[in-house]
């Protein structure tokens, strides 16, 4: 039961993630900077808050870079 609560805390959180993602995309054909960022900030933090086993990895996304600078 465990693991498959797992499963769909997981599946919610890509959904969030997919949603977040798209709502960007959308926002990126205009001129709503500020939202769009924020958007994919929380994206970035939804990852980093469920798939946070490979610090690593992590370690890139949180330093600014050119995916910040739009």
């Amino acid at each position: 039961m465990t693991e498959k609560t797992s499963n769909n805390d997981q599946t919610v959180s890509l959904l969030k993630i997919q949603g977040l993602l798209a709502g960007a995309y959308e926002l990126s054909r205009g001129t709503d900077k500020e939202l769009l960022s924020y958007l994919i900030k929380m994206a970035r933090m939804e990852v980093h808050a469920q798939f946070e086993t490979n610090e690593a990895g992590f370690d890139r996304i949180e330093k600014p870079g050119d995916m910040d600078r739009l």
